[in-house]
Order: structure tokens, then sequence, then C-alpha cells
């Protein structure tokens, strides 16, 4: 298993909304505390999601508004 941040801590055109995978938990937890380090005042935990998952390939059916995860 991964574990992935979602995050949203400032603007998209600034960097401040992503996703980054991450290893182990306590790598997803260093993630996040590094994050909110760097802005403290302005970065709060409410702006973090952490998934629990495994990386899927995706893969086009027949449209390009469908996708399908293998």
């Amino acid at each position: 298993m991964k574990y992935f941040v979602y995050y949203s801590d400032d603007y998209y055109d600034d960097g401040g909304v992503g996703l980054e995978a991450c290893e182990t938990a306590k790598d997803a937890q260093h993630f996040i505390e590094q994050r909110i380090s760097q802005d403290p005042t302005k970065r709060k935990i409410e702006y973090y999601i952490v998934i629990e998952g495994k990386e899927r390939e995706l893969i086009t059916i027949e449209s390009t508004i469908k996708v399908g995860i293998v």
C-alpha cells in the first residue's frame, strides 16, 4: 500500500494544490509537516487529506471522456 496526500493549501497556479505519493504513513506525515512549516499561519491541517491505496494504471476504453482502472 501507498499513501497519497491530497493538499489544497494555496492557489493551484502557485503549486498549492496537488497529490503527493508517499511510500509510508511516516513519509506522508513528514510531507504534511514540511509544507505546514513553510507558512504555519496560512497552512492548516484541514487542507490535507491522506489516502491509503494502490497506484493503478489508467487505460483508454473507447472515448476520450471515459477511463478505466486496471
